[in-house]
């Protein structure tokens, strides 16, 4: 009879041990897949970076993979820059391949040939549509902490292969640098910046 206790009381441990894997402070765990498409955005991600960086002056402020929660509404910037001329998003993409898409699309169409001719379609979210998400998350955010400014969105593919050009797509390292130091509707100046800076360093991932 004691054995049979004692195994009872072992089955309920490894009951209870097993229930929670996956789980911290009891709440599941939220793991990105670690896919090559992933592998890959987080790769550009950091090109990106360096580049934009390379684009910048000593009074600018780069900040990258900033976390936002608005209202129950979560988002993260790949790269954010602030100046006296302004606060600049910039969403960065890695897609290889063709991209096929309009500017008012909800998707565009990335179609990847291999070396053996066997051609694969995916559908990937319009980046021009995610960046005005995140325009409004980060610009309501910034006004809860009590600042109101103007923002401007952008994208850049790392692969040069957007499939649309405009304003809003930057192409190079001119381009970048020639955005973010043109001043924007209601300029910040450099006392606002100062202050939006320091909200966004405590949101950096």
């Amino acid at each position: 009879m004691p054995f049979l206790i004692i195994g009872l009381i072992v089955l309920i441990i490894v009951i209870a041990v097993s229930s929670r894997k996956g789980k911290k402070d009891g709440k599941p765990r939220r793991r990105d897949p670690d896919t090559p498409e992933k592998r890959a955005g987080n790769r550009g991600e950091v090109i990106a970076s360096t580049f934009i960086a390379r684009a910048l002056d000593e009074d600018d402020w780069l900040f990258k993979n900033v976390e936002i929660n608005y209202d129950g509404r979560e988002t993260e910037l790949d790269d954010v820059v602030v100046n006296r001329y302004g606060v600049f998003i910039i969403e960065v993409k890695n897609l290889t391949g063709e991209i096929v898409g309009n500017e008012d699309d909800a998707e565009w169409m990335k179609y990847k040939t291999t070396k053996r001719g066997v051609t694969y379609e995916k559908s990937v979210p319009n980046p021009l549509r995610q960046v005005n998400r995140e325009i409004f998350l980060l610009k309501s955010y910034l006004e809860e902490q009590g600042v109101n400014v103007w923002i401007e969105g952008y994208v850049f593919f790392v692969q040069g292969n957007c499939p649309i050009t405009g304003e809003r797509v930057l192409e190079d390292l001119d381009d970048i640098k020639a955005t973010v130091h043109a001043p924007v509707k209601r300029a910040p100046g450099q006392k606002k910046a100062e202050r939006i800076a320091e909200i966004l360093e405590k949101c950096k991932a």
